[in-house]
């Protein structure tokens, strides 16, 4: 069983600017954000955050339209406790981008939230809506002291040109599935387990998977009744070497 939680994007400064936002932007607001492994929130280079967030805007906007409210690509909230519970996230946040709200319709449009303090709200539970807070980190020390101490998350994204620096952030952290340089996709492949771990979940399942979560294998032992092993029974020798012989070949 999968719980979500808040599941990190990784972008370092060798990351293709557009292309990475495209693939971000359609991760995030998929579903007005109302899926548990979209990006929750991201973690990117200090050196390219600003040009990258000006082309998240933009990737919005070419997704949705000028006016996402009009867009018929564009979902709405589940229902009104939840529209409520996101609009909390925005207290006292440096919104760059969206915030608006349309109570009547269940309309939350795409937001960018700009370096929220770690421990707010926002950066503590899962988003599960269309807020995008995004963080930015000065090196892979700083990158990992902000990780560390986080919950295991259902998904984990990087996007980078550097194989090296991918492979180190798959090893080095814990969590249900993850994917280099695209988000969500991991989802849609049957050959590959999803699920979470710790605090993200219990257990996998897709494809063969599912069999091995959602079946019992039943250990059955059959003896007959023709040998018993002296020394099984009280009273026991004084010896445990025997007994313990008895324990191991039982």
């Amino acid at each position: 069983m999968e719980l979500g939680g808040k599941s990190p994007c990784i972008v370092d400064a060798s990351a293709p600017i557009k292309m990475t936002a495209k693939r971000i932007v359609w991760g995030k607001f998929l579903n007005c954000g109302q899926t548990c492994i979209a990006p929750d929130f991201l973690l990117v280079d200090k050196k390219i955050k600003a040009e990258l967030t000006q082309q998240i805007i933009k990737e919005i906007q070419k997704a949705y339209g000028e006016d996402q409210s009009l867009s018929a690509d564009y979902g709405r909230i589940i229902h009104e406790k939840h529209l409520n519970r996101l609009k909390d996230y925005l207290h006292s946040q440096n919104i760059v981008f969206g915030g608006n709200v349309e109570e009547d319709n269940l309309y939350f449009g795409p937001t960018i939230v700009d370096e929220p303090e770690l421990d707010s709200p926002l950066m503590k539970e899962e988003v599960f809506g269309p807020i995008l807070p995004i963080v930015s980190y000065e090196s892979e020390q700083h990158l990992h002291e902000i990780l560390q101490n986080r919950e295991r998350p259902l998904a984990f994204y990087v996007f980078s040109k550097k194989n090296k620096f991918i492979n180190s952030l798959f090893s080095k952290y814990s969590f249900g599935g993850g994917v280099a340089n695209d988000s969500i996709i991991h989802f849609a492949n049957d050959n590959l387990p999803f699920g979470g771990i710790g605090n993200s979940g219990m257990g996998a399942y897709h494809g063969k998977h599912s069999l091995a979560l959602f079946t019992h294998k039943k250990p059955v032992v059959k003896r007959s009744f023709w040998f018993d092993i002296p020394g099984r029974y009280a009273p026991y020798p004084k010896s445990l070497s025997f007994l313990k012989f008895l324990i191991k070949n039982l």
